[in-house]
């Protein structure tokens, strides 16, 4: 249990800092676009651009997936898709984002200028937003599964009552002079 509460910690840390990457990613992106905002769609870094703005995007919103679907609410899914039939609006809700994802990738191929790509990339990060809110609010994913780490404060507990038996008693004394007696004895030769 313990190595799992680990494990967890350390891919959701992993997420956040590869999340971190593409916003300052995206920055750059952004940055670039606003030096040639009403650049001819057919110029050589039209492509690259367009990319550089859409892909950052892109890697934040699997990160906040891949966190909220597999290490947050990864025990409520199974592989047989049985969790569909019983959470139809989440599972619909979540190919929209998916379905979301893909478009922004696909239109990174429409030759745009670079103030109107970044409008509909803007309006496109709005709406996975709002489907983001939706799923994780108002079309919660439910089961009868229990999170894998919900009795960790148990396990925890157990390992600090196990460590306090395990502990060597204290030493106690009757009198101070029993305690200076002690320490003299017990003083390492010099």
């Amino acid at each position: 249990m313990m190595m799992r509460a680990r494990v967890t910690n350390l891919l959701t840390e992993l997420l956040w800092e590869v999340l971190a990457l593409a916003v300052m990613s995206e920055g750059v992106g952004i940055k670039l676009a606003l030096y040639s905002p009403t650049a001819s769609p057919e110029e050589h870094f039209g492509l690259g651009l367009r990319l550089t703005i859409s892909l950052p995007i892109i890697i934040v919103y699997l990160c906040v997936i891949v966190n909220s679907q597999l290490l947050k609410n990864g025990h409520h899914y199974d592989l047989r898709f049985r969790w569909v039939s019983k959470n139809k609006a989440h599972a619909f809700v979540l190919g929209l984002r998916l379905g979301l994802l893909g478009a922004m990738f696909g239109f990174s191929w429409l030759r745009m200028r670079p103030s109107s790509y970044v409008a509909l990339m803007s309006g496109m990060t709005l709406l996975s937003t709002l489907l983001l809110n939706a799923q994780e609010v108002k079309y919660q994913i439910r089961s009868e599964n229990k999170h894998p780490l919900a009795n960790i404060s148990e396990v925890l507990n157990g390992m600090r009552i196990k460590a306090r038996r395990r502990a060597p008693k204290p030493v106690r004394f009757r009198s101070s002079r029993q305690r200076r007696h002690w320490r003299w004895w017990r003083r390492p030769s010099q």
